[in-house]
């Protein structure tokens, strides 16, 4: 094996071994989140997108989109690249191996951009994404309005969406 390959392995092993990390002691001494104000009036026939500064009481942000509009083969990114080609939302990051990795996230406001999560390892800070999809769901349970939401065990890449899906966005600690 040559020392590319094995330094590839290596570094999946810690990242899994990180996020699992990250996972784990997030839901430590954690009360369950209900957010209750910037939640939609309606969710099926959508798919939603959340984007919420947990030092706020309400969701920052939100948009729906048809669920029609983005096909039954879309995923959480494509959503998000929706909104950010509509310049509603904005994001840093890069293509990892196991999907794209958010460094920062938020929406745009009156031209401003507004950021809600960042990941800082100095503020042990990361973009945390939640999803309303079942077969997706990891744990750390919190509703918005009058859905369930868990910590997502995929990335965006991987998150397939279906009619009524919420993928929400915060920022995580550990």
């Amino acid at each position: 094996m040559n020392q590319k390959k094995k330094t590839s392995i290596v570094w999946a092993v810690w990242l899994f071994a990180a996020v699992l990390s990250i996972i784990t002691f997030t839901g430590c001494d954690k009360k369950e989140i209900h957010v209750t104000s910037g939640v939609p009036d309606k969710f099926d026939g959508y798919v939603t997108l959340v984007l919420d500064d947990p030092a706020t009481e309400e969701a920052d942000a939100f948009f729906q989109l048809p669920f029609e509009e983005l096909g039954s083969e879309a995923t959480a990114f494509d959503l998000i690249e929706h909104f950010s080609e509509k310049d509603k939302i904005f994001y840093e990051g890069y293509e990892g191996e196991f999907g794209y990795y958010f460094t920062s996230i938020g929406y745009r406001k009156e031209g401003d951009n507004v950021t809600v999560a960042k990941d800082d390892t100095a503020s042990r800070t990361f973009v945390s994404v939640y999803t309303s999809i079942e077969k997706y769901f990891g744990g750390m349970p919190m509703t918005y309005g009058t859905v369930t939401l868990e910590t997502s065990t995929s990335g965006v890449s991987g998150i397939q969406l279906e009619d009524g899906a919420v993928i929400y966005l915060t920022q995580g600690t550990y």
